[in-house]
């Protein structure tokens, strides 16, 4: 798993090679892991959600503002929102965002990836 987070990282352009960045990948995928169980009230992972969960340490990832420093935001291509949408008579428009707010909705959308995967192994605990 640490290795598929590692492969998603990269296109941040992080600087992963020095290996810094180990306990911080290992204690995230734990964490967001435990988070998903928690959810689920499983007692073990189902293999089907480890995309899942992959996505989500990476948003986690990205929101520690350590990290966030050393993403250069500049050179993503974050310009594939929408900035409008007509239909018919009407038409919409969204305001203008700047790199940082369009990377930070990208996290936030990442650190929910997979909801209705999750829902599937969903257990109901009657107490």
């Amino acid at each position: 798993m640490k290795y598929k987070v590692l492969l998603k990282l990269d296109y941040f352009g992080l600087d992963i090679e020095d290996g810094k960045l180990d306990s911080i990948i290992e204690s995230t995928l734990d964490e967001v892991k435990q988070e998903i169980l928690n959810e689920c009230n499983l007692d073990e992972f189902p293999k089907e959600l480890s995309n899942v969960l992959v996505i989500r340490t990476v948003g986690s990832l990205l929101s520690i503002p350590f990290i966030q420093k050393k993403i250069n935001v500049d050179g993503l291509d974050l310009d594939r929102a929408v900035s409008s949408i007509t239909r018919g008579d009407i038409s919409m428009s969204f305001k203008e965002m700047s790199d940082g707010e369009k990377m930070q909705q990208y996290i936030s959308k990442l650190e929910k990836y997979g909801q209705t995967q999750i829902y599937k192994f969903r257990r109901i605990v009657w107490e």
